[in-house]
């Protein structure tokens, strides 16, 4: 019984110091995922014709949401948004390959959105071994003009809340299917011309899917 008791109480031992690397491995690996999204406080210093807030609460200690922002030239403002259909980590390696690679492709077309979206489909889908998928909004605005050109690849619309007393907007034009979904698809772009005062509100299913303690969608 003794010699039993030993064996159950290091067997015991061996999967408390499994879970407690298990807890710091999840929480180095989110210190990374977080570390690489940028912060909107600090991205652009002086800006006056903008303002941009972003906020990301994963559910667990990694996730596979994700958005991204930056300048492609003084002007024009590029920004995305998505969603992996993966969990955990998983769904966090597939969140940080997909967003750099949309940014590699954002970076090297400074222009034209849908093209970016079908690179960025072709470029992410290439090593996909697990057959993932992400959603993606993504969108060019002209800082100058108020100009936005958008296209969504089966992500959740964007919300215009106009300036004033004007109803809320979704803006669903355009776009596709998510990305790594159909090879090659022509995804189309869509316009708008956003107005001094006017807000958009992207947001992922962690939104539309938030469920109270009786399990009923807020």
């Amino acid at each position: 019984t003794q010699t039993q008791r030993r064996a159950l109480r290091r067997q015991v031992e061996e999967q408390r110091e499994a879970a407690a690397r298990l807890a710091g491995e999840l929480e180095a690996a989110r210190r990374i995922q977080m570390g690489t999204l940028p912060r909107a406080a600090a991205a652009f210093p002086g800006e006056s014709r903008f303002d941009l807030h972003a906020m990301l609460e994963p559910a667990r200690e990694v996730g596979g949401d994700l958005y991204d922002f930056f300048f492609l030239d003084a002007d024009h403002l590029f920004f995305m948004i998505g969603d992996v259909s993966g969990k955990g980590l998983p769904g966090s390696l597939f969140m940080a390959i997909s967003k750099a690679l949309y940014k590699s492709t954002a970076l090297r077309r400074h222009g034209q959105v849908a093209v970016m979206m079908r690179e960025a489909n072709a470029e992410i889908s290439r090593d996909n071994t697990e057959d993932l998928f992400v959603t993606v909004l993504a969108g060019i605005l002209d800082a100058r003009t108020g100009e936005l050109e958008y296209c969504s690849a089966g992500h959740e619309p964007p919300l215009l809340l106009p300036r004033g007393a004007r109803a809320l907007l979704p803006l669903a034009e355009g776009g596709g299917p998510p990305l790594c979904w159909v090879d090659g698809f022509p995804y189309v772009p869509a316009t708008r011309r956003l107005e001094p005062g006017d807000t958009l509100c992207l947001f992922t299913d962690g939104i539309t899917e938030a469920a109270g303690p009786d399990g009923q969608f807020y």
